[in-house]
This record gives structure tokens, sequence and C-alpha cells, in this order.
């Protein structure tokens, strides 16, 4: 399975549009994957991401946030 985004930038932000899919390399329909809200940015040197998906019949099948920082090693 091949996920297809567009990808956009928005003031100091990526945002992610799925476009479509395909299995094996063949292209499904792209009303099978629903909605996918996908946000990334920098804010206070910190990797901040913003995730939520939605499948038609389905609902919402996964939404999170959150953060990553660089560990010094």
């Amino acid at each position: 399975m091949t996920l297809h985004f567009e990808l956009r930038r928005t003031d100091d932000a990526i945002d992610w549009q799925l476009r479509g899919g395909s299995l094996l390399g063949l292209p499904l329909p792209r009303a099978w994957f629903g909605a996918v809200r996908s946000r990334s940015s920098a804010q206070a040197g910190r990797y901040v991401f913003d995730i939520d998906t939605h499948l038609p019949l389905v609902g919402r099948l996964v939404a999170y946030r959150g953060w990553l920082e660089p560990v010094d090693g």
C-alpha cells in the first residue's frame, strides 16, 4: 500500500494533503481513503505534528498530535 500526498507550505508549516493511494502499484479509488489532515512544523526547536484521519463508513480512524525534540548524545 502506498499513499500519495501533496505537500503545501502554509506560513511556517507543511500541510500534507492525501491525493490517493495504490496497492501493489495499482491505483485505488480516491473515495476509499476518506480524509487525512496532517500538519507539521518547527516550534521552539521542536518538530511539531498534528494528524487526523477519517475513513468512509468508519469515521475517525486515528488522531494524534505531539512534538519531538533533539536529544544531545
